[in-house]
């Protein structure tokens, strides 16, 4: 229990530093979108959306997600259509053009971590193959704590 809970405490010092090392070098390169903007983007990338849906997956305000839909909305990113299933519900669908600016950010971003992974010796790499599956599982399964 003592390792899990120092794993922990040092994830979460990570994360922080992490985030600005991507903004700080993201903010260095020409781009069209913020780092939050390139989420909101790839969340609707697969299939049409509901603002509702992205404000609750990001845990943001249902105003943070209308205002940050409708800048990706004004950039020709995305755009609002009518749904099938119910013609009072509007989705958000990405455009050609979001998924092309998609791909390209989400790239810049890529290499990012890559010039810094590189760093990193061949064992600790190893370590990482390793651990990020573990973690992914954890993490992406939603709270299934027990209380």
């Amino acid at each position: 229990m003592q390792d899990t809970r120092r794993l922990a405490t040092e994830l979460l010092q990570l994360l922080p530093d992490l985030k600005n090392m991507l903004i700080r070098k993201f903010d260095g390169h020409e781009r069209q979108l913020t780092l939050i903007q390139l989420g909101a983007l790839g969340f609707f990338l697969n299939e049409p959306r509901t603002i509702s849906e992205l404000a609750t997956a990001r845990q943001i305000s249902l105003q943070t997600a209308s205002e940050m839909v409708g800048n990706l909305a004004d950039q020709g990113l995305v755009e609002r259509i009518r749904s099938v299933d119910d013609r009072r519900k509007w989705m958000v669908q990405v455009t050609d053009t979001g998924t092309t600016t998609f791909h390209q950010e989400n790239t810049l971003v890529a290499d990012i971590v890559t010039s810094q992974l590189t760093r990193l010796s061949d064992d600790e790499v190893a370590a990482l193959h390793i651990a990020l599956p573990a973690l992914h599982r954890i993490f992406s399964e939603g709270d299934h704590s027990q209380s």
